[in-house]
């Protein structure tokens, strides 16, 4: 747990070990990547506005870790969801005060061994806040990339099991994007599914086709659509809520 306001680590503190972890504390991100390489965590809770290294700072310098890269994060901040279009990797928004069912809820979600990971490529903030959104609610952990150098950086560095990719990019075009990821043996068969806010051309759909790409149009249904493709792929008996 990394915090620096002290009544916020002692109820965090109760909440977590009512809930059956062992916590550690660090009071900033500085402090708190040391701890983390000493401890090797299996997930961190972070506040976002703290002295010497703020949340944002030591969530990148994580990612950048070849140890720590992959461990959950839960962003626990009064300012979670006003910044969380701009989340790098993978982790989870909580809205301080934290209220306990919500904690256990995410808890459940990034400990648990066979939650699907799902990485959205998506340059607008607007679009991957909303993602995020749906994604976390139906029990997934979410990775997030704002373009194609990000998205494949990810790719090669964070066990994915399906890329949601956004049709229009400004590095490059998901079609482009898809190409590279295919390129990679790796990665040649790894589930993608495309959002289009434009008709494809029929060359397009036919390249998307031949890649086994589902094609979701975005618009008022997409989440119906969305909640669709992810039963299907893993075979949820729930949808999103």
């Amino acid at each position: 747990m990394v915090d620096d306001e002290a009544d916020s680590r002692a109820l965090l503190t109760h909440y977590l070990e009512e809930l059956g972890c062992s916590v550690v504390t660090a009071v900033d991100g500085i402090d708190g990547l040391e701890v983390a390489r000493r401890e090797l965590p299996d997930l961190i809770t972070l506040d976002l506005m703290m002295p010497r290294m703020s949340g944002w700072e030591m969530l990148r310098a994580l990612r950048e870790d070849a140890v720590l890269r992959e461990t959950p994060v839960i962003v626990v901040s009064i300012v979670a969801e006003e910044g969380g279009a701009q989340v790098l990797g993978s982790v989870d928004l909580m809205n301080k005060p934290v209220a306990r069912d919500e904690l256990e809820r995410m808890l459940n979600r990034n400990l648990r061994a066979d939650a699907a990971r799902v990485l959205v490529v998506q340059d607008r903030a607007e679009d991957r806040l909303v993602l995020h959104r749906h994604l976390r609610d139906a029990g997934l952990q979410v990775a997030m990339a704002e373009g194609a150098s990000q998205a494949m950086a990810l790719l090669q560095g964070t066990l994915v099991d399906l890329v949601l990719l956004d049709l229009t990019l400004p590095e490059t075009d998901g079609i482009r994007l898809l190409e590279q990821i295919r390129d990679l043996p790796e990665l040649a068969t790894l589930p993608v599914v495309m959002l289009a806010s434009r008709d494809l051309s029929p060359e397009e759909a036919d390249l998307l086709s031949r890649h086994g790409v589902r094609v979701i149009q975005k618009g008022v249904q997409v989440e119906q659509h969305l909640r669709r493709a992810l039963d299907r792929r893993f075979n949820r008996e729930r949808g999103m809520r």
